[in-house]
């Protein structure tokens, strides 16, 4: 790449990051596309979950978030393995398990498993 000119710099200075966004959005597009996402958007699930919308009052282990990501490459198709990562949100404490694929009985085994192993680490 060669040197700008004095100009060119000075007018690049000038330009709002916003306005770079939209001149790149087509190129950023092409070059970084979107992840692929796992989760399929349901309201019965979403209604059955609670989510927590503000800071609770957690004074004792055992309350915990939970996240999966799926590890399948270019695409969703077939089986692959998920990360399944649980934090304990009072103590910070971080488990990650694997599954294979995102269904219920492969991640309510491995919610098994983190459960026995926080029953040993609390009684201590």
């Amino acid at each position: 790449m060669g040197k700008l000119s004095t100009k060119t710099k000075d007018q690049l200075l000038l330009v709002s990051a916003a306005t770079i966004d939209r001149l790149l959005a087509k190129t950023q597009a092409k070059t970084h596309p979107k992840g692929l996402g796992g989760t399929k958007p349901g309201h019965l699930l979403r209604n059955q979950i609670p989510i927590r919308t503000h800071s609770w009052d957690i004074s004792q282990p055992g309350f915990v978030e939970a996240d999966t990501v799926a590890h399948c490459g270019n695409s969703l198709a077939g089986d692959f393995i998920w990360s399944l990562t649980l934090t304990d949100i009072h103590t910070g404490w971080t488990e990650a398990r694997a599954t294979w694929n995102n269904g219920a009985t492969g991640v309510i085994e491995q919610k098994k498993r983190f459960e026995g192993k926080a029953n040993l680490v609390y009684r201590r």
